[in-house]
């Protein structure tokens, strides 16, 4: 089993169409009705969508992560739960599309050093709850192209996308192939989530969430309000 710390969207505009795009929501666990229409345009939706889809709608604060032998899911809930309410909410004025190596995601409109602190804190104080990566999993992470201060952070954190190198994204389709088909779904994308994407993202709670098995969808666990004064 693995856990994750998310920060996932609550009811609303963007989370009612990425989850109907994905066709999962993991807030409630249960499969999400897809739009007739997406679902004639892009006739392949659900193998575009399959590895988001099994993470769910969301934004990776700490990466997926084993528990360290000898701490429990109730300490790490009650520590989780402790830094939320020293956390204060930090307001992103829109999301765009962006592609990031080959798959599409929405990400901020404008940097956000207060999101990527944010990330680090919850990085660092929570890091004793993980266990060391194994054997497969470092493997994994090595075949890709990493930068040298990525694994340095991969050696310490557990995971390269961390720290200075921080990518507040969330996820909406997988690889997809050809420079023309990646035009095609970037434009469907942004008129598809146009009616969300201008409106300002409250971050304002973050999410404990688990993979019971290999494979296996995430599901949510808990979620943890900031108690902090909006920044």
């Amino acid at each position: 089993m693995r856990y994750g710390i998310y920060f996932i969207p609550g009811p609303g505009s963007l989370s009612d169409l990425a989850t109907s795009w994905l066709g999962y929501d993991i807030l409630t666990g249960k499969t999400a009705m897809r739009s007739e229409i997406m679902t004639e345009l892009v006739p392949d939706l659900d193998v575009l969508t399959a590895a988001p889809c099994r993470y769910g709608f969301h934004a990776t604060v700490k990466a997926p992560f084993r528990l360290m032998p000898g701490s429990s899911v109730s300490q790490l809930q009650e520590a989780l739960e402790g830094l939320c309410l020293r956390l204060s909410p930090v307001s992103l004025p829109g999301l765009t599309v962006r592609e990031i190596e080959g798959f599409f995601c929405l990400v901020p409109a404008d940097d956000s050093e207060s999101v990527r602190a944010m990330a680090a804190k919850v990085v660092q104080e929570l890091d004793s709850f993980r266990a060391p990566l194994g054997d497969e999993e470092w493997k994994k992470r090595m075949e890709k192209n990493l930068t040298a201060r990525e694994q340095v952070h991969l050696i310490r954190w557990g995971y390269p996308y961390t720290m200075e190198d921080f990518r507040f994204h969330m996820s909406l389709t997988g690889p997809v192939a050809g420079q023309t088909d990646r035009e095609e779904i970037r434009k469907l994308l942004e008129v598809y989530l146009y009616p969300a994407c201008g409106q300002p993202l409250q971050i304002d709670a973050l999410c404990l969430v688990r993979e019971l098995e290999a494979g296996a969808r995430f599901e949510l666990v808990r979620r943890f309000a900031f108690g902090g004064q909006a920044a």
